[in-house]
């Protein structure tokens, strides 16, 4: 381990008032940028003190758009979907960071395919909607982890390796992979692409939304079922002292600040 690895993704120093405003622009653009991380400022006190020239003001923010990616990318990705036995969607933080939330929920409803969560993707889409899998990242072979074993395709939309190591649900190299972000994938022994759409992650689901063929049944309903019957489990358990179970249930019943209780909506798929 290097001892003198940065741990920013920026570090400079001021050593003029006047360069104040380009530095800190710099500094909230390299923060900002995919993928996110801290930057450093050091602000001497002499700098800290000096006159500034009153003509000196912020710079303008400046957001560019993210490129698309391909229209090959987008076929080849919208093929392996179509022709999967079992696909299933790991979702990431770039989703959220991405602003994509809407247009994975477009694309699991229309294509029929289960999502899976990271713990820093959670809330990408509900976990009331019937293809939410809830979140996965647990190094225990817990139910979603089976739904990955089974799957034959995973697509892995703003996702992370740090966010869940591939080597816990593709231990085998087995699976075909689609990586959906706006970074290149990192290279890893668990991690080898069949396919790469790196651009705007809203852009690429809503295109292969539109081309890729929807799953005639729903792959992981079994699945669904087994973890909303856990989450119903201890419902109704008036047991003292409260169970850790229980308690999560009232939190999510609390939290949902919904008019119907939560146990009316984790129901299991109609068939």
């Amino acid at each position: 381990m290097n001892l003198f690895e940065p741990i920013s993704k920026y570090s400079t120093q001021l050593r003029s008032p006047d360069i104040v405003p380009e530095i800190v622009r710099k500094a909230f653009k390299e923060a900002q940028a995919e993928k996110p991380g801290g930057c450093f400022i050091d602000f001497p006190e002499d700098i800290a003190s000096a006159e500034v020239d009153p003509k000196i003001k912020p710079l303008k923010v400046q957001a560019p758009k993210p490129p698309n990616a391909p229209e090959e990318k987008i076929q080849q990705a919208a093929d392996l979907i179509s022709n999967a036995k079992f696909p299933i969607i790991m979702a990431g933080n770039g989703v959220i960071r991405g602003r994509a939330s809407k247009q994975l929920l477009a694309f699991t409803e229309t294509l029929n395919i289960p999502v899976a969560m990271t713990f820093m993707a959670k809330g990408a889409i509900p976990f009331t909607h019937d293809n939410s899998l809830g979140s996965v990242g647990l190094g225990a072979k817990d139910y979603i982890a089976c739904g990955f074993d089974r799957a034959d395709v995973v697509i892995c939309v703003g996702y992370d390796m740090i966010e869940y190591s591939p080597v816990n649900w593709n231990e085998n190299q087995d699976k075909k992979i689609i990586h959906i972000d706006t970074m290149p994938a990192e290279v890893d022994a668990h991690y080898m692409l069949e396919c790469g759409l790196i651009g705007d992650i809203g852009n690429s689901l809503g295109k292969m939304t539109a081309i890729a063929s929807k799953q005639k049944e729903f792959p992981a309903t079994g699945l669904r079922q087994a973890i909303v019957e856990e989450l119903n489990e201890h419902a109704e358990d008036q047991s003292f002292p409260l169970k850790p179970q229980k308690i999560i249930w009232e939190l999510r019943q609390a939290l949902a600040g919904l008019s119907i209780p939560l146990n009316e909506l984790y129901q299991p798929r109609k068939k």
